[in-house]
C-alpha cells in the first residue's frame, strides 16, 4: 500500500481539499491507498467553505477536523506533498520517501468561490500523482 501525507500549515484548507480529492482518486481507481493530512498549525475547525467546495466536487461525507502532521505519520508515508509549510527539518534522515512541494495560489478569503480554484489546480495535481503512481506500478488494486 502506497502511503500519501498532504501537509500544510493549518490543515483547514488545501490539505484538507488535496485530502478529499485523493480518496475520491483512490475510489475511482480502485487503488489501495492510505491519505494522510495534517498541518504544522493546525486550526480549530475545517473552513465551512472549504467543506462546502469538497463536496462539490463529489464527495458527499466530509467532516475531518484538523490535525498536527505527526512525525509517525511522515515516518510513514512514501510521499510527503507540501502546500506552503517547511517540514524538511522533521522527516527522519534514514527516510526513503519522496517529499513534493506544490505552489498553490493562496489567495482564498471568506468567499465560498475562492476556494474553487485551488481546488481545481489541486484535482490536477493529485490526478496527475495518481497517473504517475499508476504509471509506476505503486498503485496496487483495492482487493475486497
Amino acid at each position: 500500500m502506497t502511503t500519501i501525507a498532504f501537509v500544510c500549515r493549518g490543515n483547514a484548507a488545501r490539505s484538507q481539499l488535496a485530502g478529499a480529492l485523493a480518496e475520491r482518486e483512490a475510489e475511482q481507481r480502485h487503488a489501495d491507498v492510505a491519505i494522510r493530512t495534517g498541518g504544522t498549525d493546525p486550526k480549530e475547525a475545517v473552513s465551512p467553505e472549504v467543506v462546502a467546495v469538497i463536496r462539490e466536487s463529489g464527495v458527499a461525507e466530509w467532516n475531518r477536523e484538523p490535525r498536527e502532521i505527526t512525525d509517525d505519520d511522515l515516518a510513514a508515508a512514501d510521499y510527503v506533498v507540501t502546500m506552503g509549510c517547511a517540514i524538511e527539518d522533521r522527516l527522519p534522515a534514514d527516510w526513503d520517501g519522496e517529499h513534493r512541494e506544490w505552489t498553490l495560489d493562496n489567495t482564498a478569503g471568506d468567499a465560498e468561490g475562492s476556494y474553487r480554484p485551488i481546488r481545481d489546480e489541486l484535482s490536477g495535481h493529485v490526478r496527475g500523482l495518481f497517473d504517475e503512481l499508476e504509471s509506476n506500478g505503486e498503485l496496487r488494486a483495492d482487493v475486497e
